[in-house]
């Protein structure tokens, strides 16, 4: 009956302590979290976001990308400098001693007309506009997925630090049982082993919680937002570890849904991908700067007008009569210089331009290949915990308990078994976390975050 009871007692104790990887108690006491060390000690640390909230204060006041953001704006105005009338000239000669009899006074205008230049300069202007256009979308979807991985990281970190600190109750609490047992005063080699996996899992722990920290920091670095010395807030998130069942409030699907076909996910992401947005809108640019160039072999025209006079007393009897005058002038005849330089790099950076578009096509396969399959990997690890692995430690454990507990084993066995099981619930958790961020990874190559998956099995 004894044995009966002792056994009861530690199996409730295990069981309670191990439901990790199912549904966590309600009453399960939440860790104590990190302290911030220096400036990080006095921010405001109580603001704690969901990876929803994450993303749209990142997208909304990210550093980076307001300054990004002002290259768009650049972008417009320079459709308006491409666009612009030269400036006209305002003439005027007027003679200074001898040269004043005789000679006629002008006063004028003129304005320099350019042909063909004017409309391709603005088409080159709103194909850089499209492409400022095209970088601050890729820029603000690259800024989601960095904050996704580092909630998930510090989720997954969180984690850790409970599965460690949950490991570490338990074998304080046998330790304690089995001395209990024995002497005061008296050393018992059966429990010293015990003892020194304790104090392994003490510093486990200390590592865990700096873990935690870091993490904490990277999190604030991905959302990258200015902070004032009045309003030094310092950002966490309300997740405390990294369930197995919040995969559609994470934003991923789950581990049983099944995966389109590579080919249609490829022809898919072609049309997605920013980086090939970019790089066609390089070779537009390069195309109409060409152009722009050929064009400079175009003579402009000038054209002026203005007013010719003589006073009487200049005039010495020449007849000079006063009035309007016209003119008209070819500038820039490319007699000397024919812009042929210009030229060749022009088509040079055109081929090079081209050759970036084909190279980015290529590079975009082979990582869009890569992050698909490491994906079906990360899948089908967790599902391997999920399926077999957990529940065969959790029976293992059980067993090891039973021994104790009948005393056809020590402590010591016992302990070994529970720190085997905390490493492989430290497994599990990074395979976890290797699931969400190759799910992110692939979204980072496949350029968008509404994927169709296919219905749950």
């Amino acid at each position: 009956m004894k044995k009966f009871f002792l056994f009861f007692c530690l199996i409730s104790f295990l069981i309670t302590n191990l439901s990790y990887a199912g549904e966590n108690s309600s009453d399960s006491k939440r860790l104590e979290e990190p302290e911030l060390p220096l400036s990080a000690s006095s921010s405001q640390s109580g603001n704690k976001l969901n990876i929803h909230e994450a993303i749209e204060l990142a997208v909304e006041k990210n550093v980076d990308l307001n300054q990004i953001r002002k290259d768009y704006e650049i972008a417009k105005n320079n459709v308006k400098i491409a666009n612009r009338l030269q400036n006209p000239s305002f003439e005027m000669d007027y003679g200074i001693g001898n040269t004043n009899k005789g000679n006629p006074q002008q006063i004028g205008i003129s304005q320099l007309i350019e042909i063909g230049k004017r409309s391709p300069r603005k088409k080159k202007a709103q194909v850089e506009l499209l492409l400022s256009d095209d970088i601050i979308k890729a820029a603000e979807f690259e800024v989601k997925m960095d904050v996704r991985e580092a909630f998930i990281r510090l989720a997954a970190a969180k984690s850790k630090l409970k599965n460690i600190h949950d490991q570490k109750e338990i074998i304080l609490k046998l330790v304690s049982i089995s001395e209990t047992k024995i002497e005061p005063n008296t050393p018992d080699m059966d429990i010293m082993p015990s003892k020194i996996v304790l104090n392994q899992f003490i510093l486990k722990e200390n590592n865990a919680r700096a873990a935690v920290l870091a993490a904490k920091y990277d999190f604030n670095k991905a959302l990258n937002i200015n902070r004032s010395q009045e309003d030094n807030t310092f950002f966490d998130i309300e997740d405390d570890d990294l369930q197995d069942d919040g995969f559609v409030s994470h934003l991923t699907p789950s581990p049983k849904s099944v995966m389109p076909k590579f080919d249609d996910v490829a022809s898919s992401a072609y049309e997605k991908r920013y980086d090939l947005k970019i790089a066609k809108n390089e070779i537009e640019a390069a195309k109409k700067n060409l152009d722009i160039i050929i064009r400079q072999r175009i003579p402009d025209i000038e054209l002026g007008g203005g007013y010719a006079y003589m006073s009487s007393y200049q005039n010495e009897g020449n007849g000079m009569i006063s009035g309007a005058y016209a003119k008209a002038n070819l500038v820039n005849l490319p007699l000397l210089y024919n812009y042929s330089p210009e030229i060749k790099n022009a088509k040079l950076q055109l081929e090079q331009a081209q050759l970036r578009y084909e190279s980015t096509k290529n590079k975009a396969t082979s990582n869009l290949m890569s992050a698909y399959e490491k994906f079906i990997i990360a899948q089908k690890n967790l599902n391997y915990y999920n399926s077999d692995l957990i529940s065969n430690s959790k029976e293992i454990l059980k067993i090891a308990a039973q021994n104790y507990a009948q005393e056809k084993s020590d402590v010591t066995s016992l302990v070994f078994v529970q720190q085997s099981y905390s490493e492989i619930m430290d497994a599990y958790i990074d395979s976890l976390c290797n699931y969400y961020i190759s799910w992110i990874n692939f979204l980072r190559e496949y350029n968008d975050e509404t994927l169709d998956m296919n219905v749950s099995l």
